[in-house]
Formats: C-alpha cells, sequence, structure tokens
C-alpha cells in the first residue's frame, strides 16, 4: 500500500511546495552526477550537490518565513517556535548528511584513504532524522 500525499505531508511535517523543492534539487544534482560521471569533467561533488544545497536554503528561508506569518498571526510564540525548530533540525540533518556525503566523496575521487570517516558516519545524520520522523509518526496514529 502507498502513501497518499496528505498522510506524507502530516507524518513529515513539510508541505507540498518543500516536498518539491527537494525533489527538483535530488533531480537536478542526479544529472550534474551522471554528466560529471559519464564525461571525466573535473569538476569536484560540491558543485555538483550545489542544488541540494540551493534547495535546503531555500527550504530554511520558508521555514523561516512561515515562522514569521504564525508568529503575527497567532499572537503566540510557543507553537511557532516548535514547528520552527523540529523543521530546523530536520533540514539541519539533511545538510549535514549533505555536507559530509561530498566531503567523503571528494576524498574517494581525488585518491585520498578516505580514513577521516567512514560511511557509517555519513549515514548518521539521516538514521537520526529516520528516528525522529518514526516517532513523530507514531504520535500521530
Amino acid at each position: 500500500m502507498l502513501l497518499r500525499l496528505s498522510e506524507i505531508t502530516r507524518w513529515m511535517g513539510v508541505s507540498v511546495f518543500e516536498l518539491w523543492l527537494h525533489a527538483v534539487g535530488l533531480l537536478m544534482s542526479l544529472v550534474l552526477l551522471v554528466v560529471k560521471r559519464e564525461t571525466n569533467i573535473p569538476v569536484s561533488f560540491w558543485l555538483v550537490f550545489a542544488p541540494l544545497f540551493a534547495a535546503s536554503a531555500f527550504n530554511f528561508y520558508f521555514v523561516l518565513v512561515v515562522f514569521v506569518r504564525m508568529v503575527f498571526e497567532e499572537r503566540s510564540f510557543k507553537i511557532p517556535s516548535i514547528r520552527a525548530a523540529v523543521a530546523c533540525f530536520g533540514l539541519l540533518m539533511i545538510v549535514v548528511f549533505e555536507v559530509l556525503l561530498c566531503w567523503k566523496l571528494n576524498d574517494a575521487d581525488i585518491g585520498f584513504p578516505s580514513l577521516r570517516a567512514s560511511y557509517g558516519v555519513v549515514f548518521a545524520p539521516i538514521w537520526v532524522l529516520m528516528a525522529c520522523l518514526c516517532v513523530r509518526a507514531c504520535q500521530l496514529t
């Protein structure tokens, strides 16, 4: 059984715009990754994953705008700050994963033995994010 869009947005705590933003950034990064690997262009992975970083920056700006709007509409600071903190934590985990992945792939690409961090360390933010999403999904059902 597949999840509906309304279930995904409710469980993950994101809007359709945020999902669309990250999907477009991921698609652009994947196209750049294929172009880098197939044509052997000497471009760093930081440039290849730049659309993902841009999507995260736009998403952070969107969270900030929603936070300010909720504060002015509700005349309260507690509920908007909790929502913004949860959204910023998720974004922080995504950005940390992207940075660690670029760092690891660049080291492997130029021939350095990547002894500084294993892939377990690189994917640790994703595991933390998945655990938080599981807790959130259990609270909503």
